[in-house]
């Protein structure tokens, strides 16, 4: 099921990432749940930083995950 998810998400993260983000959360493997959401949040820092860093910063995400897609810069 989490594969099936993973899928679903990353499908419809080009066109809605907000969607795609409700979809991942699902994810019962934590470690698939995380590199799917971080995914996500790259393609909607993309098309949508205004509404992406928000999320970001507020998401359950690991901290690392947040700075690397916040602070592209800080992680190098």
């Amino acid at each position: 099921r989490d594969a099936a998810l993973g899928a679903y998400a990353s499908h419809v993260a080009n066109n809605d990432p907000a969607d795609s983000v409700q979809w991942a959360q699902k994810i019962q493997d934590p470690a698939q749940r995380a590199n799917t959401l971080e995914n996500t949040a790259r393609l909607w820092l993309a098309a949508d930083p205004t509404a992406a860093q928000p999320w970001i910063a507020k998401s359950s995400l690991p901290d690392e995950i947040k700075i690397r897609l916040l602070n592209p810069n800080a992680a190098n």
